[in-house]
């Protein structure tokens, strides 16, 4: 229950900067997005993110993570016409106007990501309910991905994507935060079947226009 097609440029330019994106979710809403992944199953898979951009594009290109491992990620424009379209498999979806699961961006060579049609459709009508269209993304599970643990994550010079590196291979100058934000959270069930989540990305806005990412941090929302 995937869009195959391309995002144009400006769907993708219409998604709300980090800056203006809502950043707060009621702890309701977040129980119930939790069960709705437990309940099928899914939350091994993937995990319930902020639906953000960093910049806007050019028509004819796309965002893609060019460049990704367990301690290291680049994600930037690239155009179409440089790219294997072939190649290209959804990394992050939202729900477009049409109200299916669409790639906003793209790995090379990753892991395709399919998704079960009642799950699928479950958080599609939940997320219309409540008018979160604009503001969940679905993303391939910290778990999953083999993350890293304590992570920065800077805009590239040229302003075309960002690039996250460990935290210990940053200048601790870079360190100067304001409040994080949580901005992805994983889901499981403990032994006694309560439904817990847990915050898997934190991003804190910088002084200086950067943004660190933490990925598996100690914040928990447990016991929903």
């Amino acid at each position: 229950m995937i869009d195959r097609s391309v995002i144009p440029a400006f769907v993708y330019n219409d998604i709300r900067a980090f800056e203006e994106q809502d950043q707060a979710l009621n702890p309701r809403v977040l129980k119930a997005i939790a069960e709705i992944f437990v309940r099928n199953q899914m939350q091994h898979r993937y995990s319930a993110g902020i639906l953000h951009r960093h910049q806007k594009i050019e028509e004819g290109c796309v965002m893609v993570h060019t460049e990704r491992s367990v301690d290291f990620d680049v994600c930037q424009s690239k155009s179409l016409n440089d790219l294997d379209i072939s190649q290209l498999v959804p990394s992050s979806l939202f729900l477009n106007q049409n109200q299916i699961f669409q790639a906003c961006e793209y790995d090379i060579n990753g892991q395709e990501m399919e998704l079960d049609h009642a799950f699928a459709s479950q958080l599609r009508d939940f997320l219309v309910e409540y008018q979160l269209e604009k503001v969940i993304a679905l993303i391939p599970s910290v778990v999953a991905d083999g993350g890293p643990h304590d992570s920065i994550e800077f805009m590239q010079p040229d302003g075309n994507g960002t690039i996250r590196i460990p935290r210990h291979h940053a200048d601790a100058a870079n360190f100067g935060t304001t409040n994080p934000i949580i901005t992805q959270w994983s889901f499981s069930e403990n032994a006694q079947g309560i439904v817990e989540c847990k915050g898997g990305n934190v991003c804190s806005p910088q002084i200086n226009g950067k943004h660190r990412v933490f990925v598996d941090p100690k914040a928990d929302h447990r016991g929903m």
